[in-house]
């Protein structure tokens, strides 16, 4: 099964328990307060994300209700009372957290027979434009992301350094892992990152033959420092680079918070 946290999150990923307790397509409130605006009356509609998992995913399944001891007892307080391990502001942080969850498109191999538009067997993808991306709360009175650096203390070039990862693409220039409209992909007057066959990030993720045809491997981990090259050295980060017409290499960027 893996770790706990590894269950957990696959569970959340699940359509299932998104259909269960009603976090599918649960939206950030700046979501609402900029999509539903009357210009006739200058009402703008004001919506909470939805508490429903938020609020279970912490008492059914992970810290329960009360504080225990390690024999399996509640905690008491000086009082004798039970100390309760969350509250109400705690639910609203986590319903923060649970926004943005939606459907992947149909399987054909599965769905196609019903006429679906969307998969309920493959795991949710993440809206990004109705997540929340302000910064939440933890229950311990932190801040969740605390033990992740922050993004503007990444070192230069970082996508150079030992550690890096790259993930195939093949023709789609579309990342997984940040957001992009997906019209780009198509439109030529998105200029691409392209890099150039002198940079030793090219060769890396090219890993040419004699005859200088690229083998593509599906990830790319550099193994090494590299220096930077041409455009390279100008950038702060890199999140798809072109090795030819129609090959593309996503920079899957360390964990960090802003």
């Amino acid at each position: 099964f893996g770790t706990y946290d590894q269950i957990l999150k696959e569970m959340t990923f699940s359509p299932k328990m998104g259909e269960q307790f009603n976090y599918i397509d649960s939206s950030a409130t700046r979501f609402h307060w900029d999509a539903w605006y009357d210009e006739t009356t200058g009402v703008r509609k004001l919506v909470f994300p939805d508490e429903n998992y938020a609020r279970e995913v912490m008492q059914l399944f992970s810290i329960g209700l009360h504080e225990l001891e390690l024999d399996g007892t509640e905690t008491r307080d000086k009082f004798g009372r039970e100390i309760q391990t969350y509250d109400n502001v705690n639910i609203m942080n986590n319903a923060r957290v649970m926004t943005g969850f939606t459907y992947t498109a149909r399987r054909g191999n599965t769905e196609e027979l019903f006429r679906a538009t969307k998969s309920r067997f493959e795991p949710f993808r993440i809206d990004i434009d109705k997540h929340d991306f302000f910064p939440k709360q933890s229950i311990e009175d932190g801040w969740i992301g605390d033990r992740y650096p922050l993004c503007e203390d990444l070192p230069k070039h970082h996508f150079l350094k030992i550690g890096a990862t790259y993930r195939f693409r093949g023709g789609s220039s579309i990342p997984t892992s940040q957001y992009m409209p997906a019209s780009w992909d198509a439109d030529e007057k998105i200029k691409r990152f392209v890099l150039s066959p002198d940079s030793m990030l090219y060769k890396k993720l090219c890993d040419p033959d004699p005859a200088g045809n690229c083998n593509f491997s599906n990830v790319v981990t550099l193994d090494e420092n590299l220096n930077c090259f041409g455009n390279e050295c100008s950038v702060d980060s890199v999140i798809i680079a072109q090795i030819s017409p129609g090959a593309f290499y996503e920079y899957i960027r360390q964990p960090c918070t802003h």
